[in-house]
């Protein structure tokens, strides 16, 4: 095309040797041959000033550079897209009500542009004078004076400035999901933004470089830009050369782990989130999952997988029992887990039509059904009341094959179990219904089988642990104190508790005296409601009425003070 710029040809397989393999790309870029990005990248490579740099420095360089290309990305994402789009978005919806995430994830990109801003600024190596240096004359194929533990430590004080700021990344990530769900249900208004923008740029702008701007493709980049700070930095340390270096280098690298671990425990709980709100909402039946309280406050989805599940009824797992080898010598409880585990071994060839979805809880376990995009829940299993047993568990310690996926679940009640959790609520049950809510009072056993071994080991592990967490220390005695705490006041039962009984004395008089006041007060009217009704009969009535009630209320006045 006549007017088209074709860049030079530059002799790239000369270049790669000034390259070396530890050098490491930052952000998320594709290069080619026509990139401006790669071009800019090789002709700096090139300079004849950087042939002789060490490893650190060229590291120190390409983080420079893409440090650049990332502050630039970003600067992009918040100018073309976020703040137009918030404000296209105004004209139509209330932006802050129908579209939060969204919302928060562009203040949240705000500040990290600051913050990135402000580590380029200070990376930035000074600049060198233009007139004459004698160091510059003597060495000529140097770089004025600077060195690798000169370019380390100015990278490391700037991050050290800004890793704390680096926690809005926190902030974004967990916004990051919500953000994008919320714009694909948005579809209508984002299509009419970006017609509306391409109209603009067709008409103010003819480079196809600045108008090819996939917005919703790079809200992913500071996700991922922060995680990759401290394969960096590790790569700092394994190639430095002097102790100052490898000392600046392991600091910095434990404070970008430190705030990169804090950033991805915010993203995994920010896609089990969002993961816990799906499958609330695929659930077929609406009271069902009202029942379950999938979203209650507190509640996090740990692990889902595909699995086998067999329901082993009681009964058969007694009468296993009794043909065992060692069924006279253990007790009921062993003869049990043997049972189980001989059942293990037994039935460790899934069916297809078994196959399941096991969803794990941080104190609960669903084994759900899934067809035509919807869950069906049939098991809700507590926590608190279950027990994991696994075939290696025996005296020999050996294990089959059959039964290296497979592990049992041992629940004494299923339903929605608050036997751990004794609040007030709780306290005001019935003393039958109040240390669970279960449906049934069967102990029973299910032999879940896994796809693979390691995942077996991985879902094993995560049970264990949050049936440690939801395990109660000992069952409350079901004694008379429960009933009475229902009745007492809070200063009262805290007295009782902390043993301050001169306090409780007082507490109990004055409660005794209140109780005594309203006992006095119903019978008072009582005998108002009785004198009205007598009062046609005599005229002498309200007088003899009057003196019998002040002979009753200075008797309970006497016994309340006694």
């Amino acid at each position: 095309m006549p007017g088209s710029v074709v860049p030079p040809k530059l002799p790239i397989s000369e270049m790669t040797v000034a390259r070396t393999p530890q050098v490491m790309r930052l952000a998320k870029m594709t290069y080619d041959e026509r990139s401006p990005r790669f071009l800019r990248h090789l002709q700096a490579l090139d300079h004849p000033s950087k042939k002789n740099w060490t490893t650190v420095e060229r590291i120190c360089s390409e983080m420079l550079a893409t440090e650049r290309d990332y502050v630039s990305d970003i600067a992009g994402l918040v100018d073309r897209f976020l703040d137009p789009f918030a404000a296209f978005a105004d004209r139509y919806i209330k932006t802050k009500e129908e579209l939060p995430s969204f919302s928060a994830l562009r203040c949240s990109a705000h500040f990290i542009l600051g913050v990135h801003k402000e580590l380029l600024k200070l990376m930035e190596p000074p600049q060198q004078r233009r007139f004459f240096n004698f160091s510059n004359a003597l060495n000529p194929n140097g770089s004025s004076g600077s060195g690798p533990l000169e370019a380390v430590t100015r990278v490391t004080a700037a991050f050290a400035s800004t890793v704390e700021y680096m926690k809005a990344y926190a902030l974004y990530c967990s916004s990051y999901l919500p953000a994008t769900e919320e714009l694909k249900s948005h579809a209508k208004l984002l299509d009419a933004f970006t017609l509306s923008q391409d109209d603009n740029n067709s008409s103010s702008s003819n480079n196809n470089d600045e108008t090819s701007f996939d917005a919703v493709s790079d809200l992913i980049k500071p996700v991922q830009r922060i995680c990759r700070y401290s394969l960096l930095f590790r790569s700092l340390v394994q190639n430095a050369t002097t102790p100052e270096e490898a000392l600046l280098s392991q600091h910095a690298l434990e404070s970008i782990q430190r705030v990169s671990d804090q950033v991805n425990a915010r993203v995994r709980d920010a896609e089990s989130n969002v993961r816990l709100v799906s499958i609330n909402n695929s659930i077929d039946n609406t009271k069902a999952a009202a029942k379950l309280e999938l979203l209650r406050p507190g509640r996090t989805l740990l692990c889902e997988m595909p699995a086998a599940v067999q329901l082993i009824d009681r009964r058969a797992r007694l009468a296993r029992a009794l043909h065992l080898h060692r069924a006279r010598q253990n007790s009921g409880i062993a003869r049990e887990e043997t049972a189980l585990r001989d059942s293990l071994t037994s039935n460790g060839h899934e069916r297809s039509k078994d196959r399941q979805r096991v969803i794990l809880l941080s104190d609960a376990l669903l084994i759900a059904n899934k067809s035509n995009f919807r869950l069906r829940v049939r098991r809700h299993i507590c926590l608190s009341c279950a027990t994991v047993i696994e075939a290696n568990e025996t005296e020999d310690g050996t294990e089959s094959e059959s039964c290296a996926r497979s592990f049992a679940l041992l629940a004494s009640k299923t339903g929605r179990c608050n036997c751990h959790n004794l609040s007030p609520s709780t306290l005001k049950r019935p003393v039958k219904r109040r240390y669970s809510l279960s449906r049934s009072m069967s102990q029973l056993a299910y032999i879940v089988h896994c796809e693979s071994e390691q995942k077996k080991k991985e879902f094993v592990a995560l049970l264990r642990g949050a049936i440690a967490r939801c395990a109660r220390s000992e069952e409350p005695p079901r004694s008379s104190i429960g009933l009475a705490a229902t009745n007492l006041s809070a200063k009262l039962w805290q007295s009782i508790k902390q043993r301050d009984f001169s306090q409780t004395l007082v507490l109990g008089y004055g409660s005794l005296l209140r109780r005594r006041a309203n006992a006095m007060a119903s019978v008072c009217r009582d005998e108002e409601i009785n004198g009205s009704t007598d009062e046609s009969n005599s005229d002498d009535a309200p007088s003899s009425h009057q003196n019998q009630r002040l002979l009753r209320t200075s008797r309970l006045a006497t016994s309340g003070a006694a």
